[in-house]
């Protein structure tokens, strides 16, 4: 279930101590103004310039427009000023535009009355319910960094300065105070405040106040328009932190591999920061359109609004539908869901087919945040202010969408976007406004400490995130300590300074404040803690598993002088069993370069090498995980290393096959052609095998543990039966050991088929996370053959290869129908190859960026639906490699799928060249075959006839002459 459509509530935080803006209403109701025939509106719009990012507002409620909109009435005085086409700009002066217009929405019922007065409409620019009688007042405090416009407006009764399809309006009148700060990182939003009064004469019941944004995201330096801006933007809602967004669908980048100055990576966001009273409902709506036969908004049914159930979304028309728009109680899931179909959530039934497709691609979309207030009576007021702000970097990755996107599963391309940006700027904003914008003395973002000599810390800071600061102040304490101590004072220039004569071994707390033009000091950063002495050295770790025993590598930078220099490194070891890590071994280093230094074996069977030491007290088959940390000369260890874990794992065999045997008597498949096709080619590669029976459960874990499977480079899965419910449908559901040997860095391929489903969804079962997760599969599909539905009319010809490694294979007809039942059915049915219906193995779109597909569907009959189709796949990274064959190989012709089985072990790494057993002739042999020059393999009794003598006769196998 998509993130946005789950309930939340949005929270508001009362800011105790901060008055309402006190109104200066008009001497009467605002139909009063209807009398003043020569009265002269305003309407003007001007940027907010001295933030990161820009925004247009205007004395008619608007937020942003593009150049100066819609043309002005022949009544008004149309002004848009300081910025041309900027909108809602981010970065600044980017050209990246993310809003074509917005504004404020009011509704609410008088009598029998809805009314409802709109900045901005959701189909056009020239619907203008609200108008200044003042032009917007300027006030901008340059040294501070603080922009703040202030404006009033109203929804007048007057029908010939109203163009929408109503005549009576609310009868409100809004106080707006917008805000910009310079300063980071308060520079990604701007603050607007309004004070809305009812000056109607009217109680206005239930009323409702929305903040709407049409999103046209584009860059207007490559041509407006150039990636069809309007035409591929997606809205979404974050309900964890009450923000309604919109962004771009791909973030535009340049030939779908790279940024570029173009790329619109971000996303706007609208967000409450304050209310007055508390709303009692928040509802979040998005809809979107290509202005011909698409349109398309979520919609649960509606009691209030009953009328409304059944029909087609479009742009509120009237009252009664805006009204029914912002109080509806949504909370709209995400548009990248479009295609999905939520109905059991509740929601009607998405559009279909392509035009499902395209919503969910992102079209031309608009976003309404909404909230519910009590009846306003005359005069009564409604405050509310919002944060207006950018998130950068929303887009990661540049191929994301190429790669990922997919309506059907629109959480693979969901998961990769990064909203923290956006939800710290809202978060700076809420923080701004409850400060009432005490910014200007804020602490340093970040204070870092480091040691410096034996009884010394050095102090870094960056730089205070206001737009001016005069000098900061350091200040220490002892750790558990209340009162700080100022230690150093520096201007705006030095950001480092270095406090000496400490308490070796002690804990110390160290806290930075700035100080402004007037020296006012700010508050503390957050204290950063440091063990005076302690060395900061981390040591770097890799572990390896060779044979029976594990190797550490350590290695070890040594500090610079005048810090004190190290002595020993302290290793610690916990297996999968143990809750704590304990230590190892304490290696001494050379006092010159921080080496470690070799020495001799120690608990009789660890021994310590240069650089390495080797762990022999193991278990196979159980992961350990590995840490380090360093001690000085002044007997101080310094911070652990961060774990490295590996699992005891021996590889002594080449490989396994394992068969999974349903033990059926009426079974459609052929386990005997199986043995013979894997048995044969196991024999010539130097594979062992093995058979499970699927009839002893309780065993299997057993029978396929860790400990059995450790010994080996690489494992083969067979499991050919045709009715099986699910490819590997049983190896993997109790079997542990196979997948932690799959995470333990063993290799192996899938040769499976499955035509029990017709949709197998991945993730519902373990077998589905291990296909998942170790072949790159999202899903294995299987569609209706165009033959019929009955499996034994074989449409399978072969498997066509798409990677030059490999050649193509055909189906081997005989051996085909070589099984009990088919030969009986021969005449009943066409006479090709009866592997029955193969499944694919996921769309080419689903498939993970490492897996790449070796064999596709050969069809015996044009047109096929599953011609063309994935069908082997191969998935090899740094941690793991798979190979997925979803046909039977045992009923290929042999030589052809011979060679495709040998080429995925190959693929695999694993060394089918050379095959020889070891040789079990003398234990020597066997020692230095298992051991090869390991410096712990176990000393042997080479006289191996036990005649006193080492010579030739212990070699050649102990002959005693």
């Amino acid at each position: 279930m998509p993130r946005a459509v789950l309930t939340t509530v949005a929270v508001f935080v009362l800011i105790a101590g901060i008055p309402a803006q006190a109104a200066s209403p008009p001497a009467g109701p605002l139909s009063a103004l209807a009398e003043n025939s020569s009265a002269q509106f305003f309407r003007q719009r001007i940027l907010h310039d001295f933030g990161n990012v820009r925004v247009k507002v205007g004395n008619d409620g608007s937020l942003g427009g593009w150049g100066e909109g819609s043309a002005p009435g022949p009544d008004e005085d149309l002004q848009t000023t300081d910025g041309g086409d900027a909108s809602f700009e981010f970065p600044a002066r980017s050209d990246c535009m993310y809003s074509f217009l917005g504004g404020l929405w009011f509704a609410g019922l008088s009598g029998v009355d809805t009314l409802a007065s709109m900045a901005a409409s959701s189909g056009s620019s020239t619907l203008r319910d609200f108008y200044g009688r003042r032009r917007i007042e300027r006030h901008v405090d340059s040294l501070r960094g603080h922009q703040r416009f202030t404006c009033v407006y109203y929804d007048t009764a007057i029908a010939s300065y109203r163009l929408g399809a109503w005549d009576r309006a609310p009868g409100i009148e809004v106080r707006q105070t917008s805000h910009a700060f310079a300063s980071p990182p308060y520079d990604r939003f701007i603050l607007i405040d309004y004070l809305i009064r009812n000056r109607s004469g009217q109680t206005i019941r239930r009323p409702y106040v929305g903040f709407f944004d049409d999103a046209d995201i584009a860059n207007t330096r490559a041509g407006h328009l150039r990636e069809d801006g309007p035409k591929d933007d997606i809205a979404g809602f974050i309900p964890s932190h009450t923000i309604a967004y919109a962004l771009d669908n791909d973030g535009d980048p340049h030939g779908d591999t790279v940024w570029v100055p173009t790329s619109s990576v971000g996303a706007m966001g609208i967000a409450p920061v304050f209310a007055d009273p508390l709303p009692h409902d928040t509802s979040f709506n998005w809809w979107a359109t290509d202005f011909g036969q698409l349109t398309w908004a979520p919609m649960r049914p509606s009691p209030d609004y009953p009328s409304y159930n059944s029909s087609l979304p479009y742009f509120p028309g009237g009252p009664r539908q805006v009204y029914w728009t912002m109080a509806n109680h949504e909370k709209d899931y995400d548009q990248l869901w479009s295609a999905v179909d939520m109905s059991g959530e509740g929601w009607r039934k998405p559009r279909l087919g392509p035009a499902a497709e395209n919503l969910a691609n992102g079209l031309d979309t608009r976003i309404l945040l909404s909230f519910g207030f009590p009846d306003m009576e005359p005069g009564d007021s409604i405050r509310i202010v919002i944060a207006v702000a950018a998130g950068d970097s929303v887009h990661v990755h540049p191929a994301d969408f190429a790669r990922l996107f997919d309506p059907q599963h629109p959480g693979n391309l969901n998961s990769q976007f990064d909203f923290s940006d956006l939800i710290r700027n809202v978060e700076m904003a809420r923080a701004a406004w409850a400060g009432q914008f005490d910014l200007y003395a804020a602490a340093p973002a970040f204070i870092s400490t480091a040691p410096d000599a034996g009884d010394a810390v050095r102090c870094e800071w960056t730089p205070a995130p206001f737009y001016h600061v005069r000098g900061y102040r350091l200040f220490a304490r002892p750790l558990g300590e209340a009162s700080w101590q100022c230690v150093a004072e520096s201007d705006q220039n030095r950001r480092a300074s270095t406090a000496s004569g400490l308490q070796v071994g002690r804990a110390y707390e160290f806290a930075v404040a700035s100080l402004d033009w007037n020296l006012t000091q700010g508050p503390l950063s957050h204290p950063d803690t440091i063990i005076v002495g302690r060395p900061v050295t981390v040591p770097e770790l890799t572990c390896e598993s060779v044979r029976n025993v594990v190797a550490v590598r350590i290695s070890v930078t040594p500090p610079p002088a005048p810090l004190p220099p190290l002595r020993f490194v302290n290793l610690y070891r916990k297996s999968e069993y143990e809750d704590d890590f304990h230590l190892l071994a304490r290696i001494a280093l050379s006092a010159t370069d921080g080496a470690t230094a070799a020495g001799q074996p120690r608990r009789g069977h660890l021994s310590l090498l240069p650089n390495a030491y080797i762990d022999g007290d193991i278990a196979i088959g159980t992961r350990y995980s590995y840490r380090a940390s360093v001690e000085n000369s002044l007997g101080l260890e310094g911070p652990p290393s961060p774990a490295v874990s590996v699992t005891a794992m021996t590889k002594d065999r080449r490989g396994l096959i394992i068969f999974l045997d349903k033990q059926e008597t009426a079974s459609l498949y052929n386990p005997e052609r199986q043995l013979e096709f894997y048995g044969n080619w196991a024999a010539q590669m130097g594979f062992d095998t093995s058979t499970i029976v699927d009839d002893d459960l309780q065993r299997w874990d057993s029978l396929v543990s860790i400990q059995y499977l450790a010994r080996y480079q690489c494992i083969v899965l067979v499991d050919e039966d045709p009715r099986s419910r699910s490819p590997l449908r049983t190896v993997f559901m109790p079997f542990y050991g196979i997948r932690k040997y799959l995470a333990s860095g063993g290799r192996a391929v899938f040769a499976t088929r499955n035509h029990g489903n017709y949709f197998w969804y991945c993730g519902c079962y373990s077998p589905a996370f291990i296909v998942r997760e170790f072949c790159g599969v999202d899903a294995v599909f299987y569609e209706k053959s165009v033959r019929g539905t009955q499996w034994l009319r074989g449409e399978f010809l072969g498997a066509q290869s798409v990677d030059a490694r490999y050649e193509s294979v055909e189906a081997d007809s005989t051996a085909g129908w070589d099984m009990p039942y088919l030969r009986q059915l021969a005449d009943q049915v066409d006479t090709i190859f009866a592997a029955g219906y193969i499944p694919y193995i996921g769309a080419l779109g689903s498939l993970d960026e490492h897996t790449q597909v070796l064999y596709t569907y050969e069809s015996a009959y044009e047109p096929s639906n599953l011609h063309g189709k994935p069908v082997a796949v191969e998935r090899i990274t740094d941690s793991t490699a798979t190979v997925m064959f979803n046909f039977p190989l045992s009923l290929m012709k042999r030589e052809q799928a011979w060679r495709a089985l040998t080429q995925a072990i190959v693929d695999l790494g694993i060394d089918t060249t050379n095959y020889w057993t070891p040789p079990a002739t003398t234990n020597r042999a066997m020692i230095e075959w298992l051991y090869g020059k390991s410096s712990t393999r176990p000393d042997p009794d080479w006289d191996i006839n036990r005649d006193g003598v080492i010579d030739i006769r212990d070699v050649v196998g102990g002959i005693k002459r």
